[in-house]
């Protein structure tokens, strides 16, 4: 398995990992990752969330992505984001703001907002 297949792996599973934990007051989780491939692309992340009750979550991540494209351009992208989660039993909501882009090429900022109902088999989120 590839480093670049490997690290993807890893940032689809710690999701549900993060999720599924609740936690008193002031509880945080850090987090960060490296993948570099063979094409000499590189890109780092930190993640940080911070219980701010026992089911509100406020979460936060940075990265920074640099890549060589075929045309000898490079690419430096950054990705940030920032968002609050509540659970409220079976259903739960979270909302933020991200951004990511590089200033020379093409700047994206969105507004991220789920519902989701989750149980100990599983979680259904719908997105927009």
């Amino acid at each position: 398995m590839s480093w670049s297949r490997l690290h993807s792996a890893l940032l689809l599973i710690s999701p549900f990992l993060l999720t599924s934990a609740l936690a008193a007051k002031g509880d945080y989780i850090l987090g960060a990752g490296v993948s570099i491939d063979d094409r000499n692309g590189i890109a780092a992340v930190v993640v940080a969330d911070w219980s701010v009750g026992e089911r509100t979550w406020l979460s936060t991540s940075i990265g920074r992505n640099s890549v060589e494209l075929p045309n000898r351009q490079d690419l430096n992208t950054w990705y940030g984001d920032i968002s609050i989660d509540h659970f409220w039993g079976p259903a739960g909501a979270r909302f933020g703001i991200a951004y990511w882009g590089d200033a020379q090429l093409l700047d994206s900022v969105d507004f991220v907002a789920a519902l989701y109902t989750r149980g100990e088999k599983g979680m259904i989120s719908v997105d927009a």
